[in-house]
């Protein structure tokens, strides 16, 4: 086995202490250091099927249209020239994902983009902040 002197005196110390580490004792240092920087694996699953959900032009433009306020499913599918039928669909991945959130109201579910990861700053941009990465969306 492969025996490393690591001097822990300052340099102009005379009498100077030294310590034996195995490359054992190296590697391990360095994998719990490599670890604790890395994105575990759930969260980065979680971030990984986020992406995923809005990888897909009417979403983002559903994303998008949110923006400005709560929508229901008919009020999207006029503004996006989309079947309602489609952007039911859409809506149901975003709400799986968690991105957009769902309210009844009367006979119509109402859409609103998540709180909890999305947020406007006051130069009219909104982000979308994934805990792993986070995306800007302008203002148009």
């Amino acid at each position: 086995m492969a025996n490393f002197s690591v001097d822990d005196s300052g340099a102009h110390s005379t009498a100077r202490r030294s310590r034996t580490l195995s490359l054992n004792d190296l590697t391990e240092q360095r994998k719990d250091n490599m670890a604790a920087a890395m994105t575990d694996h759930k969260s980065a699953k979680t971030c990984a099927d986020r992406l995923q959900a809005i990888a897909e032009p009417n979403r983002i433009r559903i994303i998008d249209c949110l923006r400005t306020g709560a929508k229901n499913v008919t009020e999207l599918a006029k503004l996006l020239q989309v079947e309602i039928v489609n952007v039911s669909h859409h809506l149901g991945v975003l709400r799986q994902a968690s991105l957009v959130e769902d309210k009844k109201d009367g006979r119509f579910v109402i859409y609103s983009l998540n709180p909890k990861f999305f947020e406007n700053d006051s130069s009219n941009s909104t982000y979308l902040d994934l805990g792993w990465c986070k995306i800007e969306i302008p203002q148009k």
